[in-house]
Parts: C-alpha cells; structure tokens; sequence
C-alpha cells in the first residue's frame, strides 16, 4: 500500500516537533532494528538524543517530517551541507515502524534529495544502519566502505546526481 500521497512534508518546527521527533526516532530504531542489537545499544542512543546537542544539530540542518491528515508523525529525514563541496549528508531518516515499507520514507528521501538538489548539491553521502542498505540501494545509492566498528554499526553509502 502507498501511503505517500496521504501525507504531508514540512519544514521541522523544534518547538512542535522535538519531542515527537525523539519517540519516533526511538520506537523505529528499536522496531525494525531490534532483532541486531541488545536493549542497552537503543538505550544509550535515545540517552544521546534526550540531550541539547541532538536538538541543536536538528535545528542546524534542512530538516523535514511527514505527517498525516490528524498530524500523526510519520517519517522524518534532512540533510546537511558540507561546506566546499557540492555534497549533502543525508541524516536522520526515520519511519513510524508499523508504516513501513509503504513508500513513506522513500517519498521522504526523494523531498530531501530535491532539497538538496535545488541547494547546489549534486552527491549524497549517509551512514546507513545494517537493516536499511537494501532500502538505500533501491534508490541508488552504493555501499562505500566498511561498517563502522560500534555497538550500532553504520555502513558508509553515497549517491551522485546525472548532471
């Protein structure tokens, strides 16, 4: 089922959305990435993410959420310049989990993607979890090196623009 076209994309709103931004950050990752990593790895993460630093990068990036008509949040993804280069990095793609695989997270990599595009950006580059690489790939993005050697592993991909 396609549920892109009964949702809405905006601008983050730290005030509306941070608080709602973190739970959803936290019941995907435990959700879909659960069966991978022991309890504790997603508590340390949501720890990270309950402090100031989590809400200041948020805010320093083209940052985005999809909701639906009632306002439930959805998804979530944005993008960070790097400066001196034509690159976006791709940062905090979320799925509400009992919504996915139902083309929202791909209709919201595709907003960030033009964003970005309409930006100067012409490469993406993103830290992809193990579970979602599969998701990645489907939309053209490559595997770039090695995982990362954590509790949460993150495999490096990166994606560059026909010009």
């Amino acid at each position: 089922m396609e549920m892109s076209s009964n949702m809405r994309i905006r601008s983050y709103e730290p005030v509306r959305d941070l608080d709602r931004v973190r739970v959803l950050h936290d019941r995907s990752i435990r959700a879909l990435s659960g069966h991978l990593h022991p309890p504790e790895v997603f508590d340390r993460m949501q720890q990270r993410k309950e402090g100031e630093e989590f809400a200041v990068n948020l805010a320093s990036i083209h940052f985005f959420v999809a909701e639906d008509e009632a306002g439930r949040l959805l998804c979530t993804a944005g993008w960070q310049a790097e400066p001196e280069l034509a690159l976006a990095r791709i940062r905090e793609v979320f799925v509400e989990p009992d919504l996915a695989r139902r083309g929202i997270a791909s209709a919201m990599l595709r907003h960030v993607e033009a964003d970005a595009i309409a930006n100067g950006r012409t490469e993406f580059w993103l830290m992809s979890s193990v579970v979602a690489v599969p998701f990645y790939q489907r939309h053209g993005y490559e595997v770039e090196g090695e995982a990362t050697d954590s509790d949460l592993p993150a495999i490096p991909m990166g994606k560059r623009t026909k010009r």
